[in-house]
């Protein structure tokens, strides 16, 4: 993994090191000074476009119109009945190719006490199976792009949410965050504390929760694996 601002620079020092045979970059939709064989453009099947509007007043970070360039479309969180849709990419699109992806969910327990863990280590523990979290009293936070989604699902897994804590994308914590959430699950009497993988790698070593932590992961299914697989292939 190589992190850098440039992207241009970034990518000749991952040529140069690691002399790949493919570079993915993540979110490089509006790089357009990077010749690249293949872009994947993945919308939000709850809201491809949100409000139709550009950043700041919306969450475009160019015309919808734009979305020509892309080679194929994938649609996250996709649902049984996703016409609507599909007939709202279409109306802008340029017939590419379209395909839907779902969301699994599962989880790992990270013991009060245990802090500067990455999340990798925990990964033989975890489990998809959400049953022994239904009644459990929960204080839950997060800091990412969708947290009425996390809350959510949450509310789905059946989980008693006492309270609840919504961070911007992207947030980093501060150890006042972590105190007002430890204060919140020892006054609601939480079972848990429970945050997103992603949230839980953030705080590091910041964490002294009261209660031990579930920390909750998303995997990315495609409904059509094999037809997108063929089609990579034959871009490369």
């Amino acid at each position: 993994i190589v992190v850098g601002q440039d992207r241009y620079s970034a990518g000749l020092l991952a040529i140069r090191n690691f002399n790949p045979d493919i570079i993915i970059l993540d979110d490089g939709f509006q790089h357009r000074g990077l010749s690249r064989d293949i872009d994947l453009l993945l919308l939000d099947s709850m809201r491809p476009f949100g409000n139709g509007r550009l950043i700041p007043r919306g969450i475009l970070r160019e015309p919808a119109i734009s979305i020509r360039r892309a080679d194929a479309f994938i649609l996250t969180r996709s649902s049984s009945d996703n016409a609507e849709t599909f007939n709202t990419v279409s109306a802008v699109s340029d017939k590419q190719l379209v395909f839907e992806a779902y969301n699994t969910y599962y989880f790992f327990k990270v013991e009060k006490g245990v802090v500067s863990e990455p999340a990798s280590g925990f990964r033989n523990e975890m489990s998809d199976d959400f049953t022994p979290l239904a009644r459990k009293k929960i204080v839950a936070f997060s800091g990412i792009a969708g947290n009425d989604h996390f809350r959510n699902t949450l509310s789905g897994y059946r989980c008693d949410l006492a309270d609840f804590f919504g961070f911007p994308d992207h947030h980093q914590y501060s150890e006042e965050d972590i105190r007002r959430i430890s204060r919140a699950a020892r006054d609601k009497k939480a079972d848990f504390v429970m945050t997103t993988e992603k949230d839980f790698v953030r705080i590091g070593g910041k964490f002294n929760f009261p209660v031990d932590i579930i920390v909750v992961g998303v995997k990315m299914c495609l409904k059509a694996e094999k037809s997108f697989l063929e089609f990579i292939k034959r871009k490369l």
